[in-house]
């Protein structure tokens, strides 16, 4: 057995920093590797295994290790590897150790059909068409996989510059990406070819991976010794194949596989694998007897799981481990290498079955396990020991979970079941009214004790007559036939005495109108009114009464259930006379007059609608202005809340001569009188420009309605005494109006 001297690949990491050389990993893209270390198994994890063919036999490898690599006696053994669909690949690196025997034309590995040639996608291999040269080939992926083309001249084929020598190890490495083609003999570029155009590698998975031959019609078998034979699906670079060309001898590992135990019904287990010469990662192919499994990346002295496929306790025996570089290590320590996952399958008894009286405590028990956890937890003394006490209510069945050393779970079950109650009080809860009596009923024991006594007629039989002041709660100790002692009680509440509202008294209600009397709040209880007449429904609790003089009601408010509770109240309903208005106009509006005064009398407040165009709708004497016939009518309330209407019509005609008088001086002093510059009388008019201006022409007050006015102020700064020009521009019923001129402002 053997291990690659992996010091050359520290020594190029260590020198990456310095020289910019990429860091040396040969397991990436490693999608088949063939160490031939006792067999042709694929090392790399992906399951394409080898199947020796025709008496293809272990021999030495290149260190002289014994069944290291594979002798081919050049006339029909090979290896054969079925494809499972990852040994075809767009970019390709094949590379293998050989020692020739001859320098014929030899087939070192390729990807062929071997019974029919057909889908030929790369070969390995020695050339000796002019002289002897290893030659690495392609077949583009513009052919099909039904081609049988295995020597086309057109296909791509790049040789080395370098002639094959006998009897010699050489580490022959072929790439192939993107056209381009490069053969390397022991570590060193010696051959190049670009293939025009860009194709990628021909991909067919229905094609074996052969070693030692090509395919049965043009056979071209290899002589010789054959080792380390790898396939990337990525193209290895130059520090990366002259790590892999400078790969040296393997030293021995010790070491141990350590097992594991798992619980029945896992799936899988643990394995670890200890060594004190190397902390890994490797990658380890291990058995049970019947499948074989490669394990990657594996550190030392970390588990990494195993499935166990039986469910039972498995022998596993370790077959190979491969350091970073996939160099196979010599095993050393026997008995060492073979470990045992057991599967446990622990067993958990608990209490039988069992009866008990409702809420009476019993004892459960479990065995077999480490810890237990018992559910459910209702009425369990605790959960989480072998013996808790349990005081259900209801019938229980409780289940254990017992967990052993090794973390194994098992359960058992026991079913509590608890006698149900027969003696039950059967008379609900009820509400009584004060002083009545209330009869409670019980049935289902043999013996009754009811409490408290004091309020019952006899309480040691089934159905005592109870009579209590205040709410109370009876309690019932009863024994029965199972001699359970069982508790039941029920509630007899007092219905409380309501305290009902009095209602509005002394209600005043205007002649010829009618009135709510009463407390919507009370509606829930009895009520009866009288004197019934004037009412329209006396029993309601809030009936409506139209009286037409002042009378006195009587209510009687009772409860619903406890008619007894009742209360008695006096409403005084106070009948009003409505009040007498009358309205008058000091003049209908014309173009002489803009403006009418309205009069109401023989109220207290006043309404008026329509509201527009009145200086006051709520005055008694608002001023009206209006540029049309408007009838006015006034609601006038007195202080009793009644009320009476009266209308009037104020005409509005264009007759008369149009004055729109405008004033000629003001005193903004803030007395209250002539404050302020405007045209209010004017009436209902249409201002379309109303502007008052300084004496350098200068706008100061502007404005298009009419009710606004200049308070001698100008961006709030008051202005000087003397005469202000001004512009007024107006349309009314009476046609334009234009006034100009000049306004004195006195302070």
């Amino acid at each position: 057995m053997r291990k690659k001297n992996v010091a050359f690949l520290f020594i190029l990491t260590a020198l990456s920093p310095l020289f910019g050389i990429s860091q040396v990993d040969l397991n990436k893209g490693l999608i088949a590797y063939y160490p031939f270390n006792g067999n042709a198994n694929d090392a790399s994890g992906n399951g394409n295994n080898g199947i020796p063919m025709n008496g293809a036999q272990l021999t030495t490898d290149r260190f002289g290790n014994p069944n290291g690599a594979y002798l081919f006696d050049g006339i029909d053994d090979y290896i054969i590897v079925n494809d499972n669909g990852k040994l075809s690949p767009t970019s390709v690196t094949v590379t293998a150790f050989v020692n020739t025997e001859t320098n014929l034309s030899q087939a070192i590995t390729g990807k062929i059909d071997y019974i029919t040639g057909n889908g030929a996608a790369y070969l390995l291999g020695i050339n000796n068409n002019v002289q002897a040269n290893f030659f690495f080939g392609v077949n583009p992926s513009g052919s099909t996989c039904s081609t049988k083309d295995p020597n086309n001249p057109n296909n791509p084929l790049a040789l080395s510059s370098d002639a094959v020598s006998t009897n010699t190890w050489h580490c022959i490495v072929g790439t192939f990406s993107n056209s381009v083609l490069q053969i390397y003999v022991d570590g060193i570029l010696s051959g190049t070819l670009t293939y025009p155009p860009t194709v990628d590698l021909l991909q067919c998975s229905n094609t074996e991976l052969l070693i030692g031959s090509w395919w049965v019609g043009v056979p071209m078998p290899f002589k010789g010794k054959i080792d380390d034979v790898r396939i990337y699906d990525r193209v290895l670079n130059q520090q990366e194949v002259s790590a892999l060309c400078s790969l040296t001898n393997c030293a021995a590992l010790t070491g141990s596989l350590i097992g594991s135990t798992i619980c029945s019904g896992d799936p899988q287990g643990q394995l670890i694998f200890n060594s004190p010469d190397s902390t890994g990662p490797f990658t380890l192919s291990y058995t049970d007897g019947i499948n074989t499994v490669t394990q990657t990346n594996v550190r030392d002295s970390v588990s990494f799981p195993v499935t166990v496929a039986s469910g039972a306790t498995t022998v596993y025996t370790l077959l190979s481990v491969y350091d970073t570089t996939n160099c196979p290590l010599t095993l050393t320590g026997g008995p060492s290498y073979i470990a045992t996952i057991a599967v446990e399958k622990p067993i958990v008894t608990a209490t039988p079955d069992t009866t008990i009286c409702r809420a009476m405590p019993v004892s459960l028990h479990a065995g077999g396990a480490l810890t237990y956890s018992w559910s459910p937890t209702t009425a369990l003394s605790d959960k989480s020991v072998s013996n808790p006490i349990a005081t259900p209510t209801v019938t229980t069945s409780y289940v254990v979970t017992g967990t052993s050393v090794n973390g194994c779970i098992a359960k058992d079950s026991v079913l509590v079941t608890v006698f149900p109650n027969t003696a039950v009080i059967v008379t609900p809860d009820t509400n009584i009214c004060m002083g009545d009596p209330a009869q409670l009923q019980a049935k289902g024991g043999i013996t009754y004790s009811w409490s408290p006594a004091q309020y019952l007629d006899d309480p040691g039989i089934a159905s005592p007559v109870a009579r209590p002041i205040t709410t109370t709660r009876f309690f019932l100790a009863a024994t029965d036939v199972n001699r359970c002692n069982e508790t039941d009680s029920i509630s007899i509440s007092i219905r409380p005495v309501p305290v009902f509202q009095s209602p509005p008294n002394n209600v005043i209600l205007c002649e010829g109108y009618a009135v709510m009397l009463g407390n919507k709040g009370e509606a829930k209880y009895v009520s009866a009114w009288s004197p019934a007449i004037s009412l329209n429904d006396p029993s309601s609790a809030t009936p409506v009464a139209s009286p037409v003089t002042t009378t006195v009601y009587t209510l009687r408010i009772s409860d619903s259930v406890c008619n007894q509770y009742d209360s008695t109240f006096s409403v005084s309903v106070n009948v009003k006379p409505n009040p007498i208005v009358v309205v008058k106009k000091a003049n209908d509006i014309d173009c002489s007059t803009a403006t009418s005064q309205l009069t109401a009398i023989g109220a207290f407040t006043y309404a008026w609608s329509p509201a527009e165009g009145l200086s006051d709708p709520n005055n008694a004497s608002p001023l009206a202005s209006i540029d049309s016939t408007t009838t006015f009518i006034v609601k006038g309330s007195d202080i009793n809340g009644c009320f009476a209407f009266d209308t009037i019509t104020v005409h509005v005609t264009s007759a008369g001569k149009n004055l729109f008088i405008v004033p000629n001086a003001f005193t903004p002093n803030g007395d209250g009188r002539n404050d302020c510059f405007g045209i209010q009388r004017w009436g209902d008019v249409t201002v379309e420009e109303f502007s008052v201006f300084n004496r350098w022409g200068e706008r100061i007050f502007t404005t298009h309605n009419p009710s606004d006015c200049w308070d001698g102020n100008f961006r709030g700064k008051p202005q000087e005494a003397g005469p202000y020009p001004y512009v007024i521009k107006a349309r009314s019923f009476c046609g334009e109006i234009t006034r100009t001129g000049l306004v004195m402002l006195v302070r």
